[in-house]
């Protein structure tokens, strides 16, 4: 069954500062770097963004400042990391909108260079429908200029609780084929670190899609 309230699942976890290490973590900042550093080598030109699942901000203040001419877009399910990413941010170049990422994209308007959707798909594909993840993931591509690029970093075959049911790996391959679907996978790497602050190793998958 789906989770029974994720907004208060993440507002649970924003309790905390940081709960994820996102902000201090070698392993988080390295993946947002791969990530970055994928979108310079997609794109010639980023002046706008969006960020579904912007959490506290971290990545967010990446983007902005590998790409200093680029405004950014983020949307967050819970006001408490919402709240703090709009005090990381400069107002002049990101609007940070506290809202369900699924219910919200249909207000969203313009064209995009990137679309950043990390480590939230299997949260939100929970709560839908195949057909309602497939004209989502429509709807997204939409929203992107013809020389855009998505961009995403997952972790299938989480451990822990609930992730462990969100992240199996034959679901995460069908988020895949969703995506392939509807534009086309043009990078795929896959990461193996550790993170000292869980004592554990991690693999991670980093892909791009164009539309």
């Amino acid at each position: 069954m789906p989770m029974d309230n994720p907004k208060a699942y993440f507002e649970s976890k924003f309790e905390c500062a940081d709960p994820w290490n996102f902000a201090t973590s070698e392993y988080e900042l390295k993946k947002y770097e791969r990530q970055v550093a994928l979108i310079e080598d997609r794109t010639e030109t980023v002046d706008r963004i969006l960020e579904i699942g912007c959490a506290e901000g971290v990545h967010s203040r990446m983007l902005l400042e590998a790409f200093p001419q680029a405004t950014l877009l983020g949307i967050e399910l819970s006001d408490t990391a919402a709240e703090t990413a709009r005090s990381r941010l400069p107002n002049d170049r990101a609007e940070i909108v506290s809202a369900d990422a699924i219910d919200y994209l249909s207000d969203v308007t313009g064209d995009f260079d990137t679309v950043v959707w990390s480590e939230t798909i299997y949260y939100m594909a929970d709560r839908m429908t195949g057909p309602d993840l497939y004209e989502y993931v429509e709807t997204l591509f939409g929203l992107l200029r013809p020389d855009g690029v998505l961009v995403m970093a997952n972790f299938p075959d989480q451990t822990d609780a609930p992730e462990k049911r969100l992240t199996r790996p034959a679901l995460m391959d069908a988020y895949r084929r969703v995506l392939s679907g509807v534009g086309t996978q043009v990078h795929r790497s896959q990461h193996t670190a550790q993170k000292v602050e869980s004592n554990a190793t991690y693999t991670y998958e980093i892909r791009a899609f164009e539309p």
